[in-house]
């Protein structure tokens, strides 16, 4: 006996559906692959303009930046 007459028609119905998944799901992975840069996802974060008068965008003091002082 022949493997596709073994399978029978409803062995071979999800045969096709199998290999026409596994040809989308390959199709579909090399075309997201090529979009995919990791120095861009990856890049540092830049801030830009200072959020607030009391730290700039490099976390160093602001013109507005105070420390608390005690002497016990």
């Amino acid at each position: 006996m022949s493997p596709d007459r073994a399978l029978g028609r409803r062995g071979k119905v999800i045969t096709l559906r199998t290999s026409a998944l596994a040809t989308v799901l390959v199709l579909s992975t090399a075309a997201s692959a090529s979009a995919y840069h990791p120095r861009e996802t990856f890049a540092p974060f830049d801030m830009g303009q200072p959020t607030g008068r009391v730290r700039s965008a490099t976390g160093l003091p602001g013109p507005d930046y105070w420390q608390n002082r005690a002497d016990y």
